[in-house]
């Protein structure tokens, strides 16, 4: 039985708020792998997407979250290794028995070939990367960055596992090295887009949007038909207006602070909604952005102070001036429209058109 709590690395106790953040970040780390150039890494890929969108239906889901951590926790299923070590052969083929393995979700069997096979090769750099595979999705990180670099000492050319010690730094939000290693493996491969894409979905995470825009609308250039690519471009102009033309209130809402920010959000968002990527919830968050934004572009964005404390100077010189004759009330009356047209010229967009953006 698949051990739904286990893929995301989150307890059995767990709240929906915790799984979301673990569902969002798992997915974004197995989708950019289902790019990998190697057969076997997005074989395991595609499974652990997979893997994330179940876990996804059944743990968001209260009766279904019930039903499934009771037989959960009735059933007999362990990780203790179950192969035959008379099956096993030359290390190249336990590599290829590892994997096989490994995109079955029989990790603790990955572990075992992987370290025969680098007892009868230790020169054997895939030995030693399946290993180290192995040992991450196992849990033990520092082992597996060990053996990504015994790899890459044995073999320095190999951008794979550059990229693969990246994912692992990744899901650590060791984001620099995680670059660092993405970086090394487009330098060898710089035809391979996968790489670069990478570091762009870094930059995303990292909240340097304009970085990962630049980098993540290449790739897409290059390959318009990748769907990953595609979602992670949609989200990077989603979360850029976010970040950078609104400003959060006290109630966690976001609100668009300038005419000028408004016609920049409706740019993205409408940037994003043109890209064909299948997510249905990511397209609804940018649609009901998109409709906020051009509902906030034709609101009335408050006068400038300059022209407010023009205006209001000479509404109440000229009031102060008509009313000379002495009479007192008047020259208050005069002064109170000032004031209050300096008032309302000050007052802030954002809280004229206040209406929430989604925030995905």
């Amino acid at each position: 039985m698949i051990n739904y709590y286990k893929i995301l690395d989150v307890p059995m106790t767990a709240q929906s708020e915790e799984i979301k953040v673990a569902i969002k970040d798992k997915r974004r780390l197995w989708l950019q792998k289902t790019n990998a150039p190697q057969l076997e890494r997005r074989q395991e890929a595609e499974v652990k997407v997979k893997q994330i969108d179940e876990a996804e239906k059944i743990l968001l889901d209260s009766s279904k979250r019930s039903e499934y951590d009771t037989t959960l926790k009735t059933s007999s299923q362990t990780d203790e290794r179950t192969v035959d070590e008379k099956e096993l052969k030359v290390a190249d083929e336990l590599v290829k028995q590892g994997w096989e393995a490994l995109i079955s979700d029989n990790i603790a069997d990955a572990i075992y070939i992987a370290t025969k096979a680098t007892e009868k090769q230790g020169n054997n750099p895939e030995a030693w990367a399946l290993l180290a595979q192995a040992k991450y999705r196992w849990g033990e990180i520092e082992d597996s960055i060990y053996e990504y670099k015994k790899a890459i000492k044995l073999l320095p050319n190999n951008s794979e596992y550059y990229f693969d010690l990246g994912t692992v730094y990744e899901s650590q939000q060791r984001w620099q090295d995680a670059v660092d290693n993405y970086l090394k493996a487009s330098k060898i491969e710089p035809k391979v887009s996968v790489y670069r894409a990478a570091i762009g979905q870094v930059y995303l995470r990292v909240e340097m949007y304009d970085d990962a825009i630049q980098i993540l609308e290449s790739c897409v250039s290059e390959e318009p038909e990748n769907t990953t690519y595609i979602w992670f471009l949609a989200l990077a102009y989603n979360d850029l207006v976010l970040k950078k033309y609104m400003i959060q209130s006290n109630d966690g809402s976001y609100y668009l602070v300038s005419k000028e920010a408004s016609q920049s959000a409706v740019k993205y968002f409408t940037k994003a909604l043109a890209l064909k990527f299948e997510d249905d919830e990511l397209k609804a968050i940018i649609r009901t952005n998109l409709e906020v934004a051009n509902w906030s572009l034709s609101r009335h964005w408050g006068r400038s102070i300059g022209s407010t404390v023009k205006w209001g100077l000479i509404l109440g010189i000229g009031g102060i001036v008509f009313f000379v004759s002495g009479i007192t009330g008047s020259i208050i009356i005069a002064l109170i429209v000032w004031a209050l047209w300096i008032f309302f010229g000050f007052k802030e967009g954002y809280k004229i058109n206040k209406k929430s953006l989604s925030n995905n």
